[in-house]
């Protein structure tokens, strides 16, 4: 597939490499593209190609749609968008703040991460610990789950999730005792899905609002 270097890439053809350089159009195969796309060293800036990497029974939940950046709105046309509450509405769902402002190329890459994994979440920032977060109340009900705060935080204004009874029951449990990242957490620790951590860098490091 083609997509646009965003930094310099030395690429093998015919036995020899060559050197591509920022702004430059390459074909590569599709694994090698999405790593590149989920580092931020190339993009696709066309919706249609994007969309045509996500994969059948997938599509993207959010609270407000109105609200969401206009690079997300324009996947509409290729990708289903719902309005609604946090929930399990596809086989494959990636639930996006309306507030926050993603990549559109990071969507099918999120979402094949699925292929291996149950849910995907970007961490907080790396110096945001759970001994940071909450009410003392909150972090001594979490230490009776965790054992340890010193652990990072998940960023859940993003979230690629497949619909598993693992990841059903964590949104059930997330959504009942607090639906605050402490709270996540200690539905991670209970129901121990099969979770990837993402680099904080897909929802920019930002921490999530109070």
């Amino acid at each position: 597939m083609w997509v646009q270097l965003a930094a310099t890439k030395y690429i093998e053809k015919l036995g020899v490499q060559q050197r591509y350089s920022p702004g430059d159009w390459v074909e590569v195969g599709k694994q090698t593209a999405l790593l590149w796309l989920s580092e931020g060293s190339a993009r696709i800036p066309d919706p249609a190609q994007i969309a045509s990497l996500n994969p059948d029974g997938s599509g993207i939940l959010t609270d407000k749609r109105d609200l969401m950046c206009k690079q997300l709105i324009s996947l509409g046309e290729y990708v289903v968008i719902e309005e609604g509450k946090l929930s399990l509405p596809f086989s494959r769902t990636v639930w996006i703040d309306s507030l926050l402002s993603v990549r559109p190329e990071l969507i099918p890459v999120g979402l094949l991460m699925l292929d291996t994994w149950e849910i995907a979440v970007p961490l907080m920032d790396y110096k945001t610990l759970a001994i940071h977060e909450g009410t003392e109340q909150e972090r001594e009900k979490t230490k009776q789950v965790i054992r340890d705060l010193r652990v990072p935080m998940y960023d859940t204004r993003l979230m690629f999730m497949k619909k598993t009874p693992a990841v059903t029951e964590l949104l059930r449990l997330y959504t009942k005792d607090g639906y605050n990242p402490l709270s996540f957490l200690r539905a991670v620790y209970t129901v121990k899905p099969f979770i990837l951590a993402l680099p904080c860098t897909w929802t920019e490091g930002r921490r999530m609002p109070e």
